[in-house]
């Protein structure tokens, strides 16, 4: 297994690239990290806002055409019937695919304005980012997980796995398995510490 960490890695300087060429905007690989932390950190808030333990709720990214890109999922696991006592617990993932979307899921798109006002305060204190509107909100999205996605694909590699690693972040893998390529994101430590605040829990169960 390859492993990278994202501020040693190229998708840093692609991210820097493309950027410069449709928009403009990162002047540095400190930039683009931080841009990365900030996209996932107030998706993360959002999904958190609105996760419920009725069904499953996604963030879902998708290019100027609609074509799919990627989707934060959160969904509730109920605990075993026989353990009265013990809570249910959150899953939280991202997706490259559509299909893996369960079909009850509530689909909130990063197009709509429903996510903004959450994402636009928690960049700012979370990570001081600011957007320049809801057009620049939307574009740094798109552009900047359509650039991951390319990445991962590009790095997967037959007979090994490529894992790109953000510290508390996210961890990527790539790899080529029966011929496809495979690509994933999992969630890590603050993200998931967002995630699975069982508060939301305590709140639906007093009130069903």
């Amino acid at each position: 297994m390859a492993t990278v960490e994202i501020k040693n890695s190229e998708l840093l300087k692609a991210a820097r690239l493309e950027f410069d060429k449709r928009v403009g905007g990162l002047v540095s690989d400190e930039t683009a990290r931080k841009m990365y932390e900030t996209l996932f950190i107030s998706s993360t808030a959002f999904l958190a806002v609105v996760k419920t333990t009725k069904n499953p709720v996604a963030l879902i990214v998708d290019d100027t055409e609609g074509n799919f890109i990627i989707a934060g999922v959160v969904e509730y696991n109920e605990a075993p019937e026989k353990e009265d006592d013990v809570l249910g617990n959150w899953n939280y993932y991202w997706t490259f695919s559509k299909d893996d979307l369960p079909e009850n899921t509530t689909i909130y798109n990063i197009k709509d304005t429903q996510s903004h006002s959450v994402i636009i305060q928690t960049s700012w204190e979370k990570t001081s980012a600011r957007f320049e509107g809801t057009e620049s909100l939307i574009n740094t999205f798109i552009i900047a997980f359509d650039i991951l996605k390319d990445f991962l694909y590009e790095n997967a590699r037959e007979g090994d796995t490529y894992e790109l690693v953000y510290p508390g972040v996210f961890t990527a893998m790539a790899a080529i398995e029966d011929g496809e390529k495979v690509i994933s994101i999992t969630p890590d430590g603050l993200l998931k510490k967002m995630i699975k605040d069982d508060a939301a829990v305590e709140k639906e169960s007093k009130t069903a």
